[in-house]
């Protein structure tokens, strides 16, 4: 177990600092100049503009910016923003909580709704509400979730009112952009959830319970029931009637 954990945190660092030396050399190899750009749409001189360049420490070899840029990185100094000179840290720090409260709730309109269509479109008894639900999951995953975004803004905002498009603050300002996050989530869970019951459904025990008798989702206390069989340490005493 502990020799799994160490290669996935080796594996994770990896990543990590194969994405922060990407994010590194784009900004400093592709042609462009933040700097220059910024400042010269100001009306500053090259002197100014140079003066810039030296003070964020852009005008050393790339090399050593490298390696101040991963020091810096190791020690949680994510440096200062070149649009606006605040510090990286303080702007995510700021952004966080909004952002916090958005993915938890995205992940959990996600698992209620991948869930429902899942079970559905799997154990319905109804051939047309299997084939809604596996259509609604095809949807989830086919659909981008900008263009997703931009139906839910133009019907729920635009047309019906009914929430804010931008912004943020109280509960309404919440509702568009977790739904959105969490549809397209939930198409993948979705898929997963009903695969994993449809395969469970023709195992081996699954088979053997019906066998025995047991009934279509109805247990007892202790027991739970899936796919009309009852999974417990006592399937074995499963009747035509209950579990």
């Amino acid at each position: 177990m502990l020799a799994y954990l160490a290669r996935r945190l080796l594996t994770a660092l990896a990543v990590i600092w194969a994405a922060a030396t990407l994010a590194f050399l784009a900004l400093r190899v592709l042609p462009g100049d933040a700097i220059a750009g910024q400042l010269a749409q100001g009306g500053a001189s090259a002197t100014e503009i140079a003066a810039r360049r030296a003070a964020l420490g852009l005008d050393a070899p790339l090399a050593e910016q490298y390696l101040a840029y991963m020091a810096g990185l190791v020690r949680g100094d994510l440096g200062v923003s070149l649009l606006n000179r605040q510090p990286v840290a303080q702007a995510i720090a700021q952004q966080l909580p909004s952002t916090a409260s958005l993915a938890v709730a995205a992940l959990v309109v996600a698992l209620v709704i991948g869930l429902a269509l899942g079970f559905t479109g799997a154990a319905a008894r109804p051939a047309w509400l299997r084939r809604l639900s596996s259509g609604l999951a095809t949807l989830a995953l086919a659909m981008p979730v900008y263009w997703t975004g931009t139906l839910a803004i133009w019907l729920f905002s635009v047309q019906l009112g009914w929430f804010p498009a931008t912004g943020a603050g109280d509960f309404r300002h919440l509702v568009l952009p977790a739904a959105v996050l969490g549809f397209s989530v939930a198409g993948s869970i979705a898929r997963v959830t009903q695969t994993g019951l449809v395969e469970a459904r023709d195992q081996a025990f699954v088979q053997y319970a019906r066998a025995k008798g047991c009934a279509t989702f109805t247990c007892g206390a202790g027991t739970s029931c899936a796919w009309g069989c009852c999974r417990s340490s006592q399937w074995w005493r499963c009747k035509s009637a209950s579990c």
